[in-house]
């Protein structure tokens, strides 16, 4: 699949976002804008290949959806599990190692389904969200094909239940727990990736034309910026539930909109020296946001007390991210895009076809 440098600055954009957050705590709230265009954009993405290999093979089975699945586990469980081992002696050293019961859970992803108890490999938490969704979409569409829908009627199906059953549930979530807290749980975040994958559905069957792109692009970013106002409104106040009741609906659909016209965006006019280094931050993007946290720790621990000028602070900022880009862009030189090589075939009939 060609690279669109488009969504390569969506990609980047999003993991600019999360690091900021991190990094300069004055703008953590931040955070919640970048992790939501990560999940705008992976459904997307992944919706876009679900859905063009539902329409493109002969029938949809359990085969199929294995296919799916490994391809996506070739590409998002290696980083997760060599950063859990990484986390292991991470919070042994700066606390919330949890107990061997606890951390079986982190296995499987499931970690956050209904609630939220642990900082350990709290970065995570994400992660839950996008597997379990991508687990559990392609079952949904075989669940209804196997009632002899047409996959049209089933792709349609199984997205309606994923924008029903998710906010119903966080409604009921929101009265016994925070909704900082209702953000970093698995299952009643599921609708995050719906709108991604929405969105490459309506462009998959319908044209939508450049004036049409820019016009969608528009109204994101009024939305984007009310949300940002009503968002200062509701912190002033603690109106925390109405700001994340409407976050997490009006995010993920705000950065969907915008996504056809990244995705048409194939050039940068009188940037182009921008290219490169964009496309390599959006490579490197996954080992940056699950990396970061323990770089940065780990160098603020090297500077100690020192840290307390605040010259000598940010330098220790600039460092860590310096030695995260650089650890990041050597595990995808050496281990991912490795193993991204060893997926099967995006269009193998079957898995052992």
């Amino acid at each position: 699949m060609t690279r669109k440098i488009g969504l390569d600055v969506v990609r980047a954009g999003a993991i600019s976002l999360v690091l900021i957050a991190h990094f300069a705590k004055c703008l953590d709230f931040l955070g919640i804008y970048g992790v939501e265009l990560f999940f705008a954009l992976s459904g997307f993405l992944i919706g876009g290949i679900l859905y063009r290999r539902l329409t493109t093979c002969n029938r949809w089975t359990f085969d199929e959806v294995k296919l799916f699945w490994f391809r996506r586990w070739w590409r998002t469980l290696p980083n997760y599990y060599l950063f859990l081992a990484v986390s292991v002696p991470f919070h042994y050293y700066i606390g919330g190692l949890p107990t061997i019961i606890g951390f079986f859970p982190f296995l499987a992803f499931c970690q956050n389904l209904f609630s939220v108890h642990s900082t350990f490999y709290g970065v995570s938490w994400s992660l839950c969200v996008e597997e379990w969704f991508y687990f559990l979409f392609p079952l949904c569409i075989l669940f209804f094909i196997s009632l002899n829908c047409s996959k049209r009627t089933a792709f349609i199906c199984t997205t309606l239940l994923f924008l029903i059953f998710p906010p119903v549930l966080r409604e009921f979530m929101f009265v016994r727990n925070d909704p900082a807290i209702v953000r970093m749980m698995t299952i009643p975040r599921l609708d995050a990736l719906f709108y991604g994958v929405a969105t490459s559905f309506v462009l998959a069957r319908h044209r939508v034309s450049a004036a049409q792109k820019i016009a969608l692009l528009a109204i994101a970013f009024v939305g984007l910026i009310a949300l940002f106002i009503f968002q200062h409104h509701c912190y002033q106040n603690n109106f925390l539930v109405p700001f994340y009741r409407t976050a997490f609906v009006v995010l993920p659909i705000c950065f969907s909109l915008t996504l056809p016209f990244f995705a048409s965006v194939d050039r940068l006019p009188g940037c182009a020296f921008l290219t490169r280094p964009i496309a390599n931050l959006s490579l490197w993007s996954y080992s940056i946001y699950l990396s970061h946290i323990p770089i940065l720790f780990a160098t603020y621990a090297m500077f100690g007390e020192l840290r307390d000028n605040a010259i000598v602070n940010a330098l220790s900022k600039v460092a860590g991210l310096l030695l995260c880009l650089a650890a990041s862009c050597l595990l995808y030189k050496h281990w991912e895009s490795k193993l991204m090589a060893l997926r099967p075939n995006e269009n193998r009939t079957a898995l052992g076809g």
